[in-house]
């Protein structure tokens, strides 16, 4: 008798489940490339209609779009830094799954 894998529908592999142990990471890369995006685009647009004189152009206006895009780039560093957590938590489950004793390597045996 050989063992068989575990049927699945197709793309069920690639679900995202926010439920499961270490996904704090995901949410946390969810917050960052949100806020990320929405730092960009009121930096950008603040210095748009700075500069085309829809608003009247003041320090106070420039520091907070010079802010907003520090932001952007400290936001997406930490997105980086998620993306680098969650791999490395998906490459140690993969390996869990293939260890000698788990119920999971007797399956793929």
């Amino acid at each position: 008798m050989h063992a068989t894998l575990p049927q699945t529908t197709a793309g069920s592999r690639d679900r995202i489940n926010f439920e499961r142990p270490g996904s704090g990471w995901l949410w946390l890369l969810l917050l960052a490339v949100v806020g990320s995006a929405g730092c960009l685009l009121l930096g950008l647009g603040i210095s748009i209609l700075a500069a085309v004189h829809v608003l009247e152009p003041s320090h106070r206006l420039a520091y907070l779009a010079v802010a907003l895009l520090s932001g952007f780039f400290l936001l997406m560093f930490l997105a980086s830094h998620c993306m680098d957590r969650l791999a490395k938590k998906e490459r140690s489950d993969r390996i869990e799954k293939l260890t000698p004793g788990s119920v999971d390597y007797l399956d793929h045996a």
